[in-house]
């Protein structure tokens, strides 16, 4: 009977592992993967060594070599998971070792692990924590091994000396530059909860149902408090821009646009990583207005001293082909972050290779070699290194090449659309250039740089070619110069449109209606519509 009872046990933690895995999957899987990426674990010994010979060193290592395998479908969740209960089940072993505790005291060995989990859910809490308390567990598992006082007390003390090495980080595995909240000293306190069950033997016997239910309530009870705590923890806005961030860096542009399509688009980020997917896709000026855009901001924010957002800068910098402003965006997202960026790495090849810098490729190339996750990657890009025939092969990086242009400047000095407007010039069928500059005039209204922009390129490659938004941009900028208009590429189409839009506005006005609501559904996704009503 003892065994048929324990027999149970197993099949619970299992059970639970696999709730807890599922659960973490579905409210915690872009963090895992916010953390791989703002870290690179080289596998090599000149890299490890100062690591592992340093204050919490065993720790910080564990936690890396786990991390970089977030990236792989659910695998951080599957590892958390594990992790958090290998962490519960040592620490009861312990207890039960040395107070003989009672097996409903079970699910109270889950609170430190649990709280470590819901405090993970802050990435500038460090996942060495993690680790950090699974060596501890492990400690005082072997220690309730020895019988003897003695050798207890001895194996006690090695094991307190060990884990100052093994887990001791000086900043509380927290961002050393942040003040660390007080939820992540909750796990490390909650270790009390061994001196806790030590009472249990004053307690009065009870029956198999009472311990049982007992066992339940303290399980239930300890699993809702964990869910609270993990959804207060999670911030709606900062998780989708994981999620938006996540896609971006796998080129998930469908994923992208159908995330946004059923999310509030209630911040610049956002927008910049819709209409970033939308360029990808080829339809930045079809489907511009079909969505909520605010002004130039929508499709390239303002600098920012914050490495994320100098991240996403350098995606949309790269998309747009303006090779000096991605690389340098790409290399401040690198250097800001303290474990290193990989996707920041990967564009800092790409860029270099474009503009024919293969030892400075080279370097960064030397260091994505020596990982688990892009060291493929890295070997198709070392082949391309001093070798031009390949190179010209490579359709990403003659694209590139090709967006060059000969003026010395930074885009922060110039602005974006003199940028643009040189890569242009550079390159004609940058259609990804053409987009983000045309929208960006059309979302900044500035009708002096439409009119010069439609002057200088009507009738070259750049514009063989008139797309509807900017057509109705001319017509709005030159509406009494009729052959102005036809000149330019406006068509016979966009002057009906117009007139309808116009008699629908007047009459809505004189009903003494509301125009913005009335025109919406019809004219919702022009450019007439957006420089009316849009202020």
């Amino acid at each position: 009977m003892k065994n048929a009872k324990y027999f149970f046990i197993p099949v619970g933690i299992i059970l639970f592992t696999i709730l807890l895995w599922i659960y973490l999957q579905c409210t915690q899987q872009f963090i895992f993967h916010y953390r791989e990426q703002h870290q690179l674990f080289l596998i090599d010994y000149d890299y490890l060594k100062p690591m592992l010979t340093s204050a919490g060193g065993l720790a910080q290592i564990s936690a890396m070599f786990m991390v970089q395998y977030f990236s792989e479908g659910s695998l951080g969740a599957l590892i958390t998971a594990c992790s958090g209960s290998a962490i519960g089940c040592f620490l009861w072993l312990g207890i039960k070792r040395f107070f003989n505790a009672p097996l409903y005291t079970l699910p109270l060995c889950f609170i430190p692990p649990l709280l470590q989990i819901s405090a993970l859910s802050d990435t500038y809490y460090s996942y060495s924590s993690l680790t950090a308390l699974f060596f501890v567990s492990i400690l005082f598992f072997i220690v309730s091994l020895f019988k003897s006082k003695i050798t207890r007390t001895v194996i006690f003390v090695i094991a307190v000396i060990s884990t100052i090495f093994i887990v001791y980080q000086p900043e509380g595995y927290y961002e050393p530059l942040l003040k660390m909240p007080a939820y992540c000293k909750w796990p490390w306190m909650s270790l009390s909860i061994i001196v806790a069950v030590w009472f249990t033997r004053y307690l009065p016997k009870m029956g198999n149902i009472m311990r049982t239910t007992l066992g339940l309530f303290f399980g239930i009870i300890i699993c809702a408090a964990f869910h609270l705590l993990n959804t207060k923890r999670i911030d709606s806005d900062n998780y989708k821009f994981m999620e938006l961030n996540s896609y971006v860096i796998n080129n998930e542009w469908n994923k992208v646009i159908e995330t946004c399509n059923h999310t509030t688009l209630n911040n610049t980020l956002f927008l910049n990583y819709l209409n970033l997917a939308l360029s990808h896709k080829g339809i930045l000026l079809q489907q511009l207005f079909h969505y909520p855009q605010r002004d130039a901001s929508s499709l390239l924010c303002e600098y920012q001293k914050i490495p994320d957002i100098i991240q996403l800068q350098s995606f949309v910098y790269y998309q747009m082909g303006d090779v000096a402003a991605a690389q340098n965006t790409a290399f401040s997202a690198s250097v800001c972050n303290r474990l290193g960026n990989p996707s920041a790495l990967q564009m800092l090849v790409k860029t270099n290779l474009a503009y024919g810098a293969y030892e400075v490729s080279n370097k960064y190339l030397t260091q994505l070699e020596k990982t688990w996750r892009y060291k493929d990657w890295a070997a198709y890009y070392r082949s391309l290194l001093n070798n031009e025939q390949a190179l010209n092969k490579d359709k990403e990086i003659v694209n590139l090449r090709k967006s060059l242009t000969e003026h010395d400047h930074f885009s922060v000095a110039l602005g974006v659309t003199t940028d643009l407007d040189y890569i242009l010039e550079a390159n004609p069928n940058n259609r990804a250039a053409f987009e983000y500059l045309v929208s960006m005039l059309l979302l900044s209204k500035d009708n002096v740089s439409i009119r010069y922009f439609v002057d200088k390129y009507t009738n070259t490659p750049v514009l063989t070619q008139v797309p509807e938004l900017l057509q109705e941009a001319i017509y709005s900028i030159a509406e009494q110069e009729p052959d102005y208009l036809r000149a330019h590429g406006v068509s016979e189409e966009v002057f009906k449109k117009y007139d309808n839009f116009y008699s629908k506005y007047i009459q809505s006005r004189n009903a003494k209606r509301n125009p913005a609501v009335d025109l919406k559904r019809e004219f919702g996704h022009t450019f007439w519509y957006y420089l009316m009503f849009n202020k």
